[in-house]
């Protein structure tokens, strides 16, 4: 939620970062991010061309969904 939360607040384009595989890809092209940072998903693969596949097919569906919802407010990510 924070992710689409910042991607409809601000001016400029927001890509998502860490951790990024083909389900969280999806997810956040939902939220309205403008691209991903893929690393390990690719290098850490026997089959980085298939990887590339999966997350170049999460982009298109991710985008091709609905819209999730941003909260009215972040939620607080440090404690």
């Amino acid at each position: 939620a924070n992710l689409a939360y910042w991607c409809r607040l601000l001016p400029t384009p927001v890509v998502a970062i860490a951790g990024m595989d083909a389900v969280r890809t999806a997810e956040a092209m939902r939220c309205g991010a403008a691209g991903v940072a893929v690393i390990s998903a690719i290098t850490g693969t026997e089959d980085p061309e298939g990887a590339i596949a999966r997350l170049q097919q999460a982009v298109v569906e991710g985008s091709s969904r609905p819209s999730a919802a941003a909260p009215s407010l972040p939620r607080p990510t440090l404690r």
